[in-house]
Protein backbone atom coordinates (compact mmCIF):
# COMPACT_ATOMS: atom_id res chain seq x y z
CA UNK A 1 0.00 0.00 0.00
CA UNK A 2 1.36 3.38 -1.27
CA UNK A 3 1.95 6.61 0.55
CA UNK A 4 -1.39 8.28 -1.18
CA UNK A 5 -3.53 5.23 -0.93
CA UNK A 6 -3.06 5.25 2.67
CA UNK A 7 -3.76 9.08 3.28
CA UNK A 8 -6.21 9.64 0.69
CA UNK A 9 -7.97 6.43 -0.35
CA UNK A 10 -5.97 6.89 -3.81
CA UNK A 11 -3.60 4.55 -5.82
CA UNK A 12 -1.92 4.55 -8.84
CA UNK A 13 -1.18 7.88 -9.90
CA UNK A 14 -0.95 8.76 -14.03
CA UNK A 15 -0.23 11.17 -16.03
CA UNK A 16 -2.84 10.79 -19.01
CA UNK A 17 -3.45 13.51 -21.73
CA UNK A 18 -1.26 15.16 -19.66
CA UNK A 19 -3.09 15.73 -17.05
CA UNK A 20 -2.24 14.50 -13.40
CA UNK A 21 -5.07 12.12 -12.05
CA UNK A 22 -5.86 9.10 -9.32
CA UNK A 23 -7.52 5.80 -9.95
CA UNK A 24 -9.35 5.63 -6.59
CA UNK A 25 -10.61 2.47 -5.07
CA UNK A 26 -14.67 2.24 -4.31
CA UNK A 27 -17.10 0.03 -4.06
CA UNK A 28 -17.63 -0.36 -7.40
CA UNK A 29 -14.33 -0.88 -8.48
CA UNK A 30 -11.79 1.34 -9.92
CA UNK A 31 -12.38 5.16 -11.24
CA UNK A 32 -9.87 7.00 -13.23
CA UNK A 33 -10.27 10.45 -12.37
CA UNK A 34 -9.69 11.06 -15.97
CA UNK A 35 -12.72 9.03 -17.33
CA UNK A 36 -14.78 10.13 -14.82
CA UNK A 37 -14.01 13.70 -16.18
CA UNK A 38 -14.24 13.29 -19.26
CA UNK A 39 -17.41 11.07 -19.21
CA UNK A 40 -19.56 13.50 -17.39
CA UNK A 41 -18.54 16.71 -18.75
CA UNK A 42 -19.65 14.99 -22.06
CA UNK A 43 -23.26 14.29 -20.45
CA UNK A 44 -26.16 15.89 -21.08
CA UNK A 45 -26.71 16.69 -17.73
CA UNK A 46 -23.70 18.67 -17.81
CA UNK A 47 -24.50 20.36 -20.97
CA UNK A 48 -28.06 21.40 -19.70
CA UNK A 49 -26.36 22.40 -16.05
CA UNK A 50 -23.97 24.92 -17.71
CA UNK A 51 -26.96 26.13 -20.40
CA UNK A 52 -29.16 26.70 -17.59
CA UNK A 53 -27.01 28.34 -15.11
CA UNK A 54 -23.94 29.93 -17.23
CA UNK A 55 -21.39 27.77 -15.01
CA UNK A 56 -19.95 24.97 -15.02
CA UNK A 57 -21.50 22.71 -11.91
CA UNK A 58 -19.18 21.96 -8.61
CA UNK A 59 -18.21 18.55 -9.27
CA UNK A 60 -15.64 18.91 -5.96
CA UNK A 61 -19.18 19.82 -3.78
CA UNK A 62 -19.37 17.97 -0.16
CA UNK A 63 -23.53 18.31 -1.02
CA UNK A 64 -23.18 15.34 -3.17
CA UNK A 65 -20.87 12.46 -4.53
CA UNK A 66 -20.57 12.79 -8.59
CA UNK A 67 -17.55 10.59 -8.59
CA UNK A 68 -19.66 7.96 -5.95
CA UNK A 69 -22.71 7.92 -8.47
CA UNK A 70 -20.55 7.95 -11.43
CA UNK A 71 -18.84 4.75 -10.75
CA UNK A 72 -21.90 2.93 -9.45
CA UNK A 73 -23.39 3.50 -12.97
CA UNK A 74 -25.67 6.06 -11.82
CA UNK A 75 -26.41 8.89 -14.35
CA UNK A 76 -29.38 11.58 -14.24
CA UNK A 77 -32.95 11.08 -14.94
CA UNK A 78 -35.66 13.09 -16.48
CA UNK A 79 -37.69 14.84 -13.28
CA UNK A 80 -41.71 15.16 -14.54
CA UNK A 81 -42.16 17.36 -11.41
CA UNK A 82 -39.21 20.12 -11.94
CA UNK A 83 -39.72 20.94 -15.82
CA UNK A 84 -38.51 17.73 -16.72
CA UNK A 85 -34.71 18.63 -15.99
CA UNK A 86 -32.14 16.15 -15.60
CA UNK A 87 -31.39 14.96 -11.55
CA UNK A 88 -29.06 12.66 -9.83
CA UNK A 89 -30.33 10.10 -7.45
CA UNK A 90 -30.02 10.39 -4.06
CA UNK A 91 -28.88 6.76 -2.70
CA UNK A 92 -26.85 3.70 -4.42
CA UNK A 93 -28.92 0.73 -4.69
CA UNK A 94 -27.53 -0.61 -1.04
CA UNK A 95 -29.21 3.04 0.17
CA UNK A 96 -26.04 4.50 0.84
CA UNK A 97 -26.81 7.96 0.33
CA UNK A 98 -24.82 10.06 -2.23
CA UNK A 99 -25.99 13.59 -0.72
CA UNK A 100 -24.71 15.07 2.15
CA UNK A 101 -26.98 15.96 5.54
CA UNK A 102 -26.13 19.75 4.34
CA UNK A 103 -27.95 19.19 0.73
CA UNK A 104 -31.27 20.80 0.34
CA UNK A 105 -33.32 18.17 -0.99
CA UNK A 106 -31.85 15.05 1.14
CA UNK A 107 -34.95 15.00 2.98
CA UNK A 108 -36.54 13.79 0.14
CA UNK A 109 -35.03 10.43 -0.09
CA UNK A 110 -35.65 9.72 3.64
CA UNK A 111 -39.43 10.71 2.78
CA UNK A 112 -39.71 8.09 -0.14
CA UNK A 113 -38.11 5.60 2.48
CA UNK A 114 -40.69 6.29 4.79
CA UNK A 115 -43.78 6.81 2.53
CA UNK A 116 -43.16 5.16 -0.75
CA UNK A 117 -44.33 8.66 -2.39
CA UNK A 118 -42.18 10.94 -4.49
CA UNK A 119 -42.51 14.21 -2.13
CA UNK A 120 -42.95 16.58 -5.57
CA UNK A 121 -45.93 14.18 -6.68
CA UNK A 122 -47.71 14.56 -3.94
CA UNK A 123 -46.90 18.40 -2.50
CA UNK A 124 -44.84 17.39 0.40
CA UNK A 125 -42.30 19.65 1.88
CA UNK A 126 -39.82 19.68 4.32
CA UNK A 127 -41.87 20.65 7.01
CA UNK A 128 -43.81 17.71 6.16
CA UNK A 129 -41.12 15.34 5.71
CA UNK A 130 -40.18 16.43 9.62
CA UNK A 131 -43.82 16.34 10.98
CA UNK A 132 -43.38 12.24 9.91
CA UNK A 133 -40.33 12.01 11.73
CA UNK A 134 -41.86 13.01 14.86
CA UNK A 135 -44.29 10.20 14.78
CA UNK A 136 -42.10 7.75 14.01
Amino acid sequence: MGLLEILYGFNKPSNKGGILSFDYPNTYGLLSENSFQKGIRSSQWFKEYVNEYGEEPDLNTTDYDYRKAWAAGIRPERDPYDNNRLHWGSALPDGTMLKSPSHKNEWKEYYMRITGQNPDAVGATKADYEKLKLRK
